[in-house]
């Protein structure tokens, strides 16, 4: 499940730290102007493998490569996140995909059409 950063704040501030929340980055949505912050919820933190924190930890790791546009060792993260994320294609019924999954494929993207040296960052979805 997705949510936009207000959400992600909202749970914070009345759960604290009990909801594992992952940063999937900053999207402009199809239709939109502005980014938004996007979170997927995890899962409640006591309820949580040391898989799961392993694959969030690369998955980071992954991210903070995308963003520093080294598409190499971001690509290693995240096939690395794949292998350890909690619901995977072919494993998990009615699963098609997954952030490390998703991410494979935007750091592709990105990587064939490389963006301006002041890219923030900010993915801009072509469909919904």
């Amino acid at each position: 499940n997705m949510v936009a950063d207000t959400t992600r704040v909202g749970c914070e501030k009345h759960g604290g730290d009990k909801i594992v929340f992952r940063p999937l980055g900053k999207i402009v949505v199809k239709g939109r102007s502005q980014p938004v912050p996007i979170h997927e919820i995890v899962g409640l933190r006591d309820r949580l493998t040391d898989r799961t924190f392993e694959c969030l930890a690369l998955f980071e790791t992954g991210m903070e490569r995308y963003y520093a546009q080294d598409w190499d060792a971001a690509t290693e993260a995240f096939v690395k996140s794949a292998a350890l994320e909690p619901l995977i294609p072919g494993e998990a019924p009615g699963v098609n995909s997954n952030p490390s999954l998703v991410y494979q494929q935007i750091v592709r993207d990105t990587a064939a059409n490389p963006p301006p040296a002041d890219w923030d960052g900010v993915y801009v979805m072509t469909s919904k």
